[in-house]
């Protein structure tokens, strides 16, 4: 199962609501925007199916990769997410196209 994560280069949720998605991790979320804050250019990667595009609205400059190796290879700080199985049930990934 592919691995949700952010890189970064240098320079209150409904009772009983389940999030699916990076964009809704309250640690990415107030990570990207006390970072953004600081300047730091900011990374996203993952699947569609954890990761949507949209996600990049969460900091002005804030990019979406698809590839942890691009991704990675440009940063100096990378932090990973682990999946969540619990919180995933019925979705389908496609590990082997991520």
């Amino acid at each position: 199962m592919p691995t949700p994560s952010f890189a970064i280069n240098d320079r209150s949720r409904p009772e009983g609501h389940h999030d699916r998605d990076i964009q809704h991790s309250r640690v990415v979320r107030s990570n990207v925007h006390l970072l953004s804050k600081f300047g730091a250019q900011i990374v996203l990667c993952g699947p569609p199916e954890l990761l949507p595009e949209y996600a990049s609205s969460l900091a002005p400059g804030v990019k979406i990769s698809r590839h942890l190796e691009e991704a990675a290879r440009k940063a100096d700080v990378i932090m990973m997410l682990r999946v969540q199985k619990e919180r995933l049930a019925g979705l389908k990934l496609d590990a082997e196209n991520t």
